[in-house]
């Protein structure tokens, strides 16, 4: 039996709708349906392809640093104090968080 060369499911323009998608804290399932994949075929081409592997580790980097920076400049504002609340039970657990 020959076996042929798989076809790369993922061309460039699909790879940068993904790493788009997980920058703005989208999950890998939700971007792997929006591009019309599965999620096992955005691990396999990053095993694959250590730039686009790259791309997605700062993709979600990128997401979670813009949130937690978004929950800092809420608890800024007095009215917001449960933000700052919910940052120091998640970040300083066993000082802060409920026992």
């Amino acid at each position: 039996m020959v076996r042929h060369p798989r076809r790369n499911v993922l061309d460039v323009v699909k790879k940068g709708q993904i790493v788009a998608m997980l920058a703005v804290g989208c999950s890998q399932r939700r971007a792997a349906l929006y591009v019309g994949c599965a999620p096992a075929t955005i691990r396999r081409t990053a095993l694959r392809d250590a730039k686009f592997a790259e791309d997605i580790r700062w993709a979600k980097c990128n997401a979670e640093v813009g949130l937690l920076k978004n929950i800092r400049d809420a608890a800024k504002k007095e009215q917001y104090w449960r933000a700052a609340a919910w940052m120091l039970e998640r970040g300083y657990p066993e000082r802060y968080a409920r026992r």
